[in-house]
């Protein structure tokens, strides 16, 4: 306990005896350690010492280091609406190994046609980075949640965004479709089958639609254009 006295704009304070035994205890047991060890360093005021600027600044760099490192696997990044590209700059300004993949689009206004490069897989960037210290990725502005089951991160195979650039780098004409997987129901939304709805089926290269008939337990498969689909 301290009592404290106020004289005028003065103020005295002292330490009762409980606290003066502890004291010098205290002093008294940090002389007797830098005499035995002199190497050894105790801080004068424990729990108050700041934590060494050289310290901080390695376990920066250890880090980043890490984050680029081609043995850490790749996570799919959600990311704000049309703020694709502006994490991937906050990415890699941290010194995270980052992918972008990037198609040409062309949309035709009334008096002229636009190109632009846009990304391909829209409100999403890949990441390099270890999923234990995932904090730096989160605080990303723009960056919205780590694609994952539940809270744990869930890796991409690098097969799959090997592919990805693969396909790029060969400089044929590449654009975003719906995700399709066999057994999927679909509808058809042009053409002479439009409202039409089935099961898609993959035969070879070819994609089909199975119609069935429920009572009867018959079914029929039609050949169908990808791009004139969707997912129900």
């Amino acid at each position: 306990m301290v009592l404290l006295r106020i004289r005028g704009n003065k103020v005295e304070y002292r330490f009762t005896r409980h606290v003066r035994a502890v004291w010098h205890f205290y002093k008294k047991m940090i002389a007797e350690t830098e005499q035995r060890w002199p190497l050894l360093v105790i801080p004068r005021n424990p729990g108050m010492e700041p934590v060494p600027e050289k310290t901080m600044s390695l376990s920066q760099n250890d880090q980043l280091s890490d984050s680029s490192s081609p043995s850490l696997p790749w996570f799919g990044i959600r990311t704000r609406s049309n703020q694709e590209k502006m994490a991937a700059s906050a990415l890699e300004s941290k010194g995270f190994e980052h992918y972008l993949p990037t198609y040409r689009s062309r949309r035709r206004w009334s008096d002229r046609i636009v190109e632009s490069d846009q990304p391909l897989f829209s409100g999403y960037v890949f990441c390099r980075f270890n999923p234990n210290h995932r904090l730096p990725i989160v605080t990303t502005p723009g960056v919205v949640s780590i694609i994952g089951f539940g809270k744990e991160p869930a890796p991409i195979a690098d097969s799959e965004i090997e592919a990805v650039q693969t396909v790029l780098r060969s400089g044929l004409a590449a654009e975003p479709c719906p995700f399709l997987r066999e057994g999927q129901r679909i509808r058809v939304k042009r053409g002479a089958l439009e409202g039409v709805e089935g099961i898609l089926l993959k035969k070879k290269s070819e994609w089909r639609m199975i119609v069935s008939v429920s009572m009867l337990q018959r079914s029929l498969a039609v050949e169908i254009d990808r791009e004139a689909i969707t997912t129900i």
